[in-house]
């Protein structure tokens, strides 16, 4: 297996000295097809480059797209980080199922904390928020492949270390080293599998935490027994940017449909009547004021239909909805349809 050395020994990756090899691994390194993607190579695919600016550029397409495809296939519960992986998987186990890519893939929250695989290696990356991540995961990028240039002996990159540093970001890392204290030479014991700790692995790479006692114990269990079942808690589940809920700082929620918001039902028996022009009805209208009358009638209706009676009022009276003026008496409207005025 192809062996990946470095400097290792401070947070923060230091500047290459490109074109000095100070060991034979530095010197081998540079050399066709030297250059090998632990990303791919944690899924068992070898991918190699010969520049290190083209795995580079790999790194930047094939592992930050911020998505996850679940195999349909029935009976089958495997989960892939990028397209070319899981088009891998249906070929071999599948036998080249054309099965629907789109279908198979899912969008999750973005991620903002970039965990270095190599073992000896302590540096993990984290953007202060979603709109920062693009900008951090290239200086993450920029690190991990400087890891060729640097000359002491940093390990392998494996899938368990990556695990390990994202377990060292700023709010777990507290409660993580707490652990360590009463369980003394058992976190370097701990070995991860991609596909049974797919869940732990993005709730940690998106920051979405929750009860952080609880993700230390799953990742114990995990570790503990990689082949154990993914499933811990029906709500530790994999953050997907279409239904997650999490009001994390500097973590951008999908848009929703705003709510409409309830429109008032009004009162059947409130109305308007206007005076119009017209001398004679002004001075009908007045003296039934004055009398309480149309208060009365009002809240006679409304206890025949049920409704709360409330206490006689004066009824809003306004001009300009209604022009009784003419010479015709006054009179009740018919009860067999709309009359004009009601509403």
């Amino acid at each position: 297996m192809q062996q990946w050395n470095s400097d290792g020994s401070t947070p923060q990756a230091t500047p290459a000295n490109e074109g000095i090899p100070t060991t034979s691994t530095s010197t081998s390194s540079k050399q066709k097809g030297a250059f090998m993607c632990g990303f791919c190579k944690e899924e068992d695919i070898t991918k190699t480059c010969t520049r290190k600016n083209d795995l580079k550029r790999h790194i930047e397409d094939f592992h930050n797209v911020n998505a996850q495809w679940f195999c349909r296939h029935r009976g089958c519960q495997m989960v892939f980080d990028w397209q070319a992986a899981y088009k891998t998987h249906l070929k071999t186990a599948h036998g080249g199922s054309r099965m629907s890519l789109d279908e198979a893939k899912v969008n999750l929250c973005q991620q903002v904390v970039f965990a270095c695989g190599f073992e000896n290696c302590p540096q993990v990356y984290e953007a202060p928020n979603d709109d920062d991540a693009a900008a951090v995961f290239k200086d993450y990028v920029s690190h991990v492949v400087k890891h060729f240039d640097e000359g002491s002996n940093s390990g392998e990159w494996t899938y368990s270390a990556r695990i390990r540093n994202l377990l060292r970001q700023a709010q777990v890392a507290p409660m993580w080293n707490e652990s360590a204290a009463w369980n003394e030479g058992a976190q370097s014991k701990l070995v991860w599998n991609p596909q049974t700790s797919g869940i732990l692995r993005k709730r940690l790479e998106s920051r979405h935490i929750g009860d952080i006692k609880l993700l230390i114990q799953y990742a114990y269990i995990l570790g503990t027994d990689p082949s154990t079942h993914r499933k811990f808690r029906d709500d530790f589940v994999t953050p997907v940017s279409d239904t997650c809920q999490q009001n994390i700082p500097g973590h951008k929620l999908k848009s929703r449909q705003p709510s409409i918001p309830a429109v008032p039902q009004e009162d059947p028996f409130s109305f308007r009547i206007s005076r119009g022009t017209n001398p004679a009805l002004a001075h009908y209208i007045a003296s039934q004021r004055k009398n309480g009358i149309i208060a009365d009638d009002l809240q006679s209706l409304r206890s025949i239909t049920g409704r709360t009676p409330e206490p006689a009022t004066d009824i809003e009276m306004q001009d300009g909805i209604m022009d009784f003026a003419g010479q015709y008496p006054l009179q009740s409207p018919a009860g067999d349809g709309p009359q004009a005025g009601y509403y």
